[in-house]
């Protein structure tokens, strides 16, 4: 049980891109959601207004599973709401390209699956962009209400 989970000081001189594999994740309460935050300079967690996402998914009842944001203070890397119950979980693979940079806003690309707390499952692939030229120097990962209360958290450098 944790709120967050961090990867701070990313080693862009070594690796040019990052890829993040959470599995098992699974949340202390039902029906909420997982958040993506930057981290910037020296551990600064960016809580502006900064981030744009869009989701497209669908649940295996085939319902939609859309979501979108211009300006909020995190990214929705979730394609539904998140069940809590004892085989409920969700996995996602959020890619995160050239953080380093300060010449263009940074791309994150996320691909997910999750089941909810009626116990459906479904995937969404989630395109989110943090708008401004500051280099990344981390990322921070937490539930939108509770704790993280299982799941692994791996952090991958790309070159």
């Amino acid at each position: 049980g944790t709120a967050t989970v961090d990867f701070t000081s990313l080693d862009t001189s070594t690796y040019k891109n990052f890829k993040v594999v959470i599995s098992s994740a699974h949340p202390a309460t039902d029906d909420v959601r997982m958040y993506m935050r930057v981290i910037t300079g020296t551990d600064t967690v960016h809580d502006g207004t900064d981030y744009t996402y869009a989701t497209s998914g669908h649940r295996q009842d085939n319902a939609a599973l859309d979501g979108n944001s211009t300006g909020a203070a995190f990214i929705d890397i979730s394609p539904q709401g998140l069940g809590n119950g004892n085989t409920e979980n969700s996995s996602f693979i959020v890619y995160l390209h050239d953080p380093a940079s300060t010449t263009f806003h940074r791309l994150i690309n996320v691909i997910s699956g999750a089941i909810d707390s009626g116990g459906k499952s479904g995937h969404g692939a989630t395109n989110a962009r943090y708008g401004t030229t500051t280099a990344v120097t981390g990322m921070r990962f937490y539930f939108s209400s509770g704790n993280i209360d299982a799941g692994s958290f791996k952090l991958y450098g790309i070159k």
